[in-house]
């Protein structure tokens, strides 16, 4: 009886984890379907043929819409195909009606190779579902004449795995060398085709053909390929020992195979792991596994399972009705079943007293210690009481008194923190300050090198020539003279507070800048400015800016050998993005930054508050990028903005 309730519930739970698959099956073609509908109408007819190809369920939303597109102004080619596919999801329904299959069969004669191949596949399909295997057969092997002679041998394996189920035969095994001859197959496709060639070989008696492929399929699962069907090689290989006379073996690969999650490969297993008790005269797990091979996966989407089943079914009801074998074997069962149920009631009775005596001698030391376990438990809460009184007062105390540690030390910290700050303040500014003032000796000597080198030396010349006299040649040499130490002052005065910057503003004082640098001939400047239409900041942060600008490109012009450079200047909401890049040697990876020029600029950039980061390569250019966020004091609407006039002072 209970071995009865077992069984029952292993099925009722096979058959709910089956339903739950086919929902989700039901639900991924009712997507698939209204996929189709939305794509244009050219499209709609062959994406409803591959749905129809690989539907697993009936549907009669597919059903409709596969018979609506078949209308008579479709190409020939294509009704036909519409057509087997439309036998296919019917025969799924159950309707084993062969009107539109003979329509589609007509129409073989006429259609291209390559069409007609899938229209046999479909029909074989619609044919194995309806039952009509001898017909599914005979489709499937006019098509793996034309498969054989195709490109893609996958078409070919799916063909001939569904032919073996239905009508196993010479033909099938010699598709199956043919194609691991095949130079695209992947090791997972290989262990598939070695191990549908070793089912079918054992399927037909040919155990001895079969050795040879079967030393093959564990060389290659010895390879630990990827992506194969574990259950269906696990098969091959019980079929294979099942041939050879090792019954253990081919039992133990059967029942590992059994306890693998539910697959097409799984249920046609449990099919042969049936077949196997049936033929070893027991029919109780022959029923068994039965059972759970039509409870299990791959009915629907699978040809040739179902008649696989029927055929082993068949065979297991006709062996057990074959004269006085079943006769026999029924009487011993039943009086083994006698037998067992005489003990099992015996032993079920001596226990029953055995338990019985216990309870009573139970029953009397239990109340015994029950009294011993109420005292012991008084005891017990009471010193837990004075134990909890005392602990609470320990944490009471423990943590007022950490509460005033931790305060006194949070208060010693953030003093301490205050002072560390006020100290590396002091020290950055002390720090900008130094570096400001060594730049700013460093350009100071720097102009009166110029002065003394270019302008005094312009100025004895030109005095000289003024003094030998009124000739013309000498005055125009003077004049000439006079006209370089006069753009000589231009230049320097641009360089200390360009005339632009001061009347025309930020933006226009750059673009006069690069306009000169272009002019000079020395470097081909490309400037993109974003912004900087008004007026936004002080003249201390526009005038940084420029000095920081004529670094830059003073550098790129000076250092770099370069043949072009890029200036790039984007006025963000709150903040503001310098870039020069160029094109020259670069400088290696280690190279110093920390040059007089360099240093200035970065002293700049500190006085904005902003961050300077340069990327450099040997042989792949420079580029130098300032990032200066907004700071109210730099804006003109703030009342303590430098103005104009303290700008000059300082």
């Amino acid at each position: 009886m209970h071995l009865r309730l077992l069984f029952v519930s292993i099925l009722i739970s096979v058959s709910a984890a089956a339903q739950w698959d086919s929902g989700l099956r039901g639900r991924a073609l009712f997507l698939e379907i209204e996929g189709a509908r939305r794509l244009p109408s050219a499209d709609i007819a062959p994406a409803l043929v591959r749905i129809a190809r690989d539907a697993a369920e009936p549907s009669s939303e597919l059903l409709q819409l596969l018979r609506s597109s078949a209308g008579s102004e479709e190409a020939l080619g294509r009704r036909a195909l519409l057509q087997a596919a439309e036998a296919r999801v019917a025969a799924l329904a159950g309707d084993r009606s062969s009107t539109i299959t003979a329509a589609a069969l007509r129409a073989l004669p006429l259609l291209a190779p390559d069409t007609a191949t899938q229209v046999r596949l479909l029909l074989a399909d619609a044919t194995a579902f309806a039952g009509n295997t001898a017909q599914s057969a005979a489709l499937r092997l006019q098509a793996d004449a034309a498969l054989g002679a195709g490109s893609n041998p996958l078409d070919r394996i799916a063909n001939l795995d569904a032919l073996g189920r239905i009508a196993n035969g010479p033909a099938v095994s010699k598709g199956y060398t043919e194609l691991l001859r095949a130079a695209s197959l992947t090791e997972a496709d290989r262990v598939h085709i070695l191990s549908r060639l070793v089912i079918n070989l054992c399927r037909l008696g040919a155990g001895d053909a079969a050795a040879g492929p079967a030393r093959q399929l564990e060389a290659a699962l010895n390879a630990a390929p990827r992506g194969y069907d574990d259950a269906e090689a696990s098969l091959a290989r019980a079929l294979f020992a099942e041939s050879r006379g090792r019954l253990i073996e081919a039992a133990a690969w059967y029942h590992r195979i059994s306890t693998v999650p539910p697959s097409p490969s799984v249920t046609e297993t449990l099919i042969a792991f049936a077949d196997f008790h049936s033929r070893g005269l027991r029919p109780d797990s022959a029923l068994y596994y039965f059972a759970r091979a039509r409870q299990g996966a791959g009915w629907s989407e699978t040809p040739g399972l179902a008649y696989l089943w029927q055929q082993a079914r068949a065979a297991h009801e006709a062996r057990y009705r074959q004269g006085a074998l079943p006769t026999a074997f029924s009487s011993a069962v039943r009086r083994q079943d006698s037998l067992y149920r005489s003990e099992l009631q015996a032993n079920t009775r001596e226990l029953a007293l055995q338990y019985e005596l216990l309870e009573s001698s139970a029953k009397t030391r239990a109340l015994h210690d029950q009294q011993q376990l109420e005292a012991l438990r008084f005891r017990q809460q009471r010193q837990r009481n004075w134990i909890a009184v005392l602990a609470l007062g320990c944490i009471a105390l423990l943590a007022v008194g950490a509460a005033l540690l931790l305060n006194q030390r949070r208060k010693h910290a953030a003093r301490l923190h205050a002072a560390e700050l006020e100290r590396l303040d002091a020290e950055h500014r002390n720090r900008l300050m130094t570096e400001l003032a060594q730049a700013q000796e460093s350009e100071r000597g720097a102009l009166a090198g110029q002065l003394h080198d270019e302008i005094g030396t312009l100025l004895s010349v030109a005095r000289m020539n003024l003094s030998a006299g009124n000739d013309a040649a000498h005055l125009q040499t003077a004049g000439k003279l006079l006209g370089e130490v006069a753009q000589t002052v231009r230049t320097m005065s641009h360089q200390l507070m360009p005339v632009a910057l001061q009347q025309y503003g930020f933006r226009a004082a750059v673009e006069q800048l690069v306009a000169d640098i272009n002019a000079a001939g020395k470097l081909p400047v490309e400037l993109a400015i974003v912004g900087f239409d008004a007026p936004r900041f002080n003249d201390l942060f526009y005038s940084t800016c420029y000095r920081m600008l004529q670094e830059l490109l003073q550098n790129v012009i000076r250092h770099a050998d370069a043949r072009h450079a890029l200036l790039q200047l984007v006025e963000h909401p709150d903040s503001v993005s310098l870039m020069v890049e160029d094109d020259g040697r670069g400088m290696p990876e280690g190279g110093r930054h920390d040059g007089s020029g360099l240093k200035l600029l970065a002293s700049r950039v500190a006085i904005l508050q902003g961050s300077l980061h340069i990327e450099s390569a040997e042989g792949a250019g420079t580029t130098a990028i300032i990032e200066l966020p907004v700071q109210p004091v730099f804006l003109i609407q703030n009342e303590h903005a430098t103005t104009r006039t303290d700008l000059h002072r300082g």
